[in-house]
């Protein structure tokens, strides 16, 4: 991706695309496109399948690296550059797990997200990166819940049993408590002759995921 106030800065390499494979950096800065100055959208036209070779700038070196264009569909660029970038790296006898957010416009990328950091490597890592640099937005405040330890974790599968993905959501929570809250009120009015028998201030405690509420029958 091409800086807009410098068009041939490269702010960012989304990981699996021709860019990445050819070998080109954040920071490198494109002079030539086939000898011709370089242009981000017309310096590839009509040149899709065929080797384009950049003149660029690496720091204070000039180099030259070939790429062949491809046809792109954003969200399944955004969506295999997001997969493609989890990792782990070692660091002081630690795992540091590592994944590059690249776009969230849209559930499909926070699900996606939630199912790479239920699985290995990710899952077992001590820490996490979560690289949201140069990414074209798109989050609502619910993804944060994703490490909000109160938010309950559900498993969910499709209907032939098969395990999808985890996901955490505090909406989710406020409802179970509110259906939680009126199922015991229907239960205690139900119960009404036993609850009568029930010593007064007998402390009655309901818990739901991490939390637990205690309050007082009187």
């Amino acid at each position: 991706m091409c800086s807009r106030t410098a068009k041939q800065l490269l702010t960012g390499v989304i990981e699996g695309t021709p860019a990445q494979q050819a070998g080109l950096l954040a920071g490198d800065v494109i002079v030539f496109a086939d000898g011709a100055p370089f242009q981000p959208v017309q310096s590839f036209r009509g040149k899709v399948g065929k080797e384009v070779v950049l003149g660029l700038r690496r720091v204070s070196a000039f180099m030259q690296i070939s790429v062949t264009p491809v046809d792109i569909e954003p969200n399944k660029m955004f969506l295999d550059g997001l997969k493609a970038s989890a990792r782990t790296i070692r660091a002081d006898g630690r795992s540091i797990g590592y994944v590059h957010v690249w776009c969230y416009a849209g559930s499909v990328y926070q699900r996606t997200l939630e199912h790479l950091l239920s699985q290995s490597p990710l899952k077992d890592a001590d820490a996490l990166i979560l690289d949201l640099r140069d990414g074209w937005g798109g989050a609502i405040p619910e993804y944060l819940d994703l490490f909000n330890m109160r938010a309950p974790t559900m498993q969910v599968t499709d209907r032939n049993g098969a395990r999808l993905l985890l996901v955490k959501s505090s909406a989710f929570s406020a409802k179970l408590r509110q259906r939680a809250a009126c199922s015991l009120k229907n239960s205690l009015s139900i119960m009404a002759p036993a609850v009568q028998s029930i010593p007064e201030n007998l402390p009655l405690c309901t818990g739901f995921g991490n939390s637990q509420e205690c309050r007082a029958l009187s």
